[in-house]
């Protein structure tokens, strides 16, 4: 990543990495809840955000922390000289 800073042309941003890559397990975590429920699944998603919004929390914050904690890894790894 350091080593692409010094690159002409455009930069690479960890963050849209990250942002991507959360973007795919959402799509994979939906479809396997969409092939194992079918058409029942909107219907449960919602009921479950609704009437057990701590349960969501308790995997949301976590999944939250993790996420920042990745961009905190492409921005440390943007500092190191490569080798």
């Amino acid at each position: 990543a350091c080593h692409s800073r010094r690159l002409p042309g455009p930069r690479y941003l960890g963050s849209v990495a990250v942002l991507f890559t959360e973007l795919l397990k959402a799509a994979a975590v939906l479809s396997c809840g969409w092939c194992t429920s079918g058409r029942a699944f909107l219907p449960e998603s919602r009921t479950l955000l609704r009437d057990r919004p701590r349960w969501v929390l308790a995997f949301s914050l976590p999944a939250t922390c993790y996420c920042i904690h990745n961009n905190l890894w492409y921005v440390a790894v943007t500092h190191l000289d490569p080798v």
